[in-house]
């Protein structure tokens, strides 16, 4: 009985601290076991520094050696040469943060991660990964204020940073009224695809029969790229202004000559 008490004990602390842990924006699931004979390829987000972990049994009687390709090693807030060799502590554990280079903005940027362990004359086996780094997702529009006339229709054009993955970059927009802010075309209802990072958005003409020039603005409001990791910040927004001129007024036409049936 008292067996059967702490095992539902037990159960419900861990679901409270997995319920506290989602509020909280954290995976409990999330950490992954790699190097040799674990998971061999990491792929992460670049626009924040990656903490490593390694167990230390061994005290402060070890020295760890991390080495880094492709991104830069920090400590403490400061950034170290590698290889970096670090003493042990008291600690179980020791631990690295790694800021992974962001160059390749449509493509993964390549960087590897190693360690090993010293203690006395020996040292351990390498533990090694591969780690595959992208941008976080970003759009922008590339088209600067423009005119337009009446019912003319125009275009916007777009770039797109992150990983395109199978299914391509996706985006919704919208054109809005400055001055009521009412919409007066839209494609935020459903996701547009593209497979390259750039795209261009048609504007269907708009008729302006009001005698004086009208301002709208062309809207992002939606852009993701191949990862589901919206905390990273998939949803972006980007806008231009453009104004569409009245229609020009003309007069009717006279003639110096006209026959007159009798």
């Amino acid at each position: 009985m008292t067996t059967m008490r702490h095992t539902m004990k037990k159960h419900i602390l861990l679901s409270i601290l997995s319920v506290v842990l989602a509020l909280s924006g954290t995976n409990l699931f999330a950490q992954t076991t790699y190097g040799s004979g674990y998971t061999t390829t990491q792929t992460v987000r670049n626009n924040a520094d990656i903490q490593y972990t390694v167990s230390n049994p061994d005290g402060i009687t070890a020295t760890f050696t991390w080495t880094v390709t492709g991104g830069t090693i920090y400590v403490g807030g400061i950034a170290q040469v590698s290889p970096y060799a670090q003493p042990g502590t008291v600690a179980a554990n020791v631990s690295i943060y790694v800021r992974w280079d962001n160059t390749n903005k449509t493509s993964a940027n390549a960087g590897t991660l190693s360690v090993s362990k010293t203690t006395g004359t020996c040292t351990s086996n390498v533990q090694t990964f591969t780690v595959q780094s992208w941008v976080a997702p970003l759009a922008r529009v590339t088209t600067v204020p423009f005119s337009v006339c009446s019912g003319t229709s125009s275009s916007v054009n777009l770039n797109f940073e992150g990983n395109s993955g199978s299914s391509g970059y996706l985006y919704r927009w919208r054109v809005i009224r400055i001055s009521d802010g009412s919409v007066t075309e839209d494609h935020t209802a459903a996701s547009i695809s593209t497979a390259a990072p750039a795209a261009i958005a048609t504007i269907a003409g708009i008729t302006n029969a009001s005698g004086a020039p009208i301002q709208y603005r062309f809207e992002l409001t939606l852009m993701q790229d191949g990862f589901t990791d919206v905390a990273a910040g998939n949803i972006t927004t980007a806008n231009v202004t453009f104004t569409v001129n009245p229609a020009s007024a003309i007069g009717p036409i006279s003639s110096s000559n006209s026959l007159i049936l009798r």
